[in-house]
């Protein structure tokens, strides 16, 4: 062994840290491979595979519950993986049991089988990773902690807010998970409100609202805003042109329909013109359905958001 030869004038007060032992400890506590199944910490692998199962269909007679992951040895070692551009890597298994329900009566029937899942990436004594024969190390970075962010939406390139054509800020939202999809908002120029569901294509927002059960425009309108009931009733003409130019410019909050034909005459949401207002008196509907709103006032934004799903 050579010798090693100091040619530093001042003396070192203390011994090199290992640099490494952080990755190396953490990898450990991830895999937890030498900790036996039934003394596993809920973390890394073991947390992982906790919050999956147990899976079960939608009539919950089949589940499918976990009893424990296996870590075999890797099929290959270190420099093999080198010399032939292979990923050193060691087996992934897990040992499931699937439940079948045969009845409240009767006693479900359990089997048991491993499952190969994938090849997981080996940490080598320096703490690299050898993929596709290459050496690679695992950077520590910072991100975002979880949580709901709200900012106001800038012009690319500068510090300017943005202003829609109504005169108001527009802002941004982020709804970002401990694990999963990043939920983001954002507006248009005329308020319209926009989601980007794992930074995907926008979408407007009462897709989205749809999708959580919120099934017609009907449902998400009387969310948001209060409505009021409008009586029609006709006699002279002077009645008829006065509940006319009432009508025009009112937003409806529910379908219009024509008991005698069923024809839809308009749909919710839908802004109420002077030609649709002579219709809905024509055919004899008795009342309607409209929005208390005043853009100067209301939030205008779930409005202009239906007007473009």
């Amino acid at each position: 062994m050579a010798k090693k030869i100091n040619f530093a004038q001042i003396p070192s007060i203390m011994s090199i840290p290992n640099l490494i032992e952080v990755q190396k400890a953490s990898f450990e506590e991830f895999l937890q491979k030498d900790v036996p199944p039934e003394k596993r910490k809920k973390q890394g692998l073991q947390a992982a595979f906790w919050d999956i199962f147990p899976m079960s269909n939608v009539d919950q007679t089949l589940s499918l519950e976990f009893v424990e992951y296996i870590l075999e040895k890797p099929k290959y070692d270190k420099s093999e993986a080198i010399n032939k551009d292979i990923t050193y890597a060691m087996p992934l298994k897990i040992k499931v049991n699937l439940v079948i329900e045969k009845g409240t009566r009767k006693k479900p029937i359990i089997k048991e089988q491993s499952v190969y899942l994938c090849s997981l990436p080996c940490m080598t004594d320096t703490g690299t990773f050898i993929i596709n024969g290459a050496e690679r190390v695992v950077v520590n970075q910072l991100h975002r902690s979880p949580g709901v962010i709200f900012e106001e939406d800038q012009e690319p390139g500068t510090k300017k807010i943005k202003i829609s054509s109504y005169g108001k800020r527009l802002y941004v939202a982020s709804i970002i998970p401990y694990r999963g999809a990043w939920v983001e908002f954002e507006f248009d120029n005329n308020n319209a409100l926009f989601v980007k569901i794992d930074k995907k294509r926008k979408l407007p927002a009462s897709v989205l609202l749809k999708a959580m059960g919120l099934e017609t425009n009907e449902d998400i309108l009387h969310l948001f805003y209060n409505t009021e009931t409008i009586h029609l009733k006709t006699g002279t003409s002077h009645n008829v042109q006065k509940i006319t130019s009432s009508l025009s410019g009112k937003i409806l909050a529910c379908d219009v329909v024509d008991k005698k034909t069923g024809e839809i005459l308009a749909e919710a949401n839908e802004q109420i013109t002077l030609e649709l207002a002579k219709r809905i008196i024509r055919a004899e509907i008795s009342k309607v359905e409209v929005l208390k709103f005043d853009p100067s006032i209301n939030d205008i934004t779930i409005h202009e958001t239906l007007k473009r799903d």
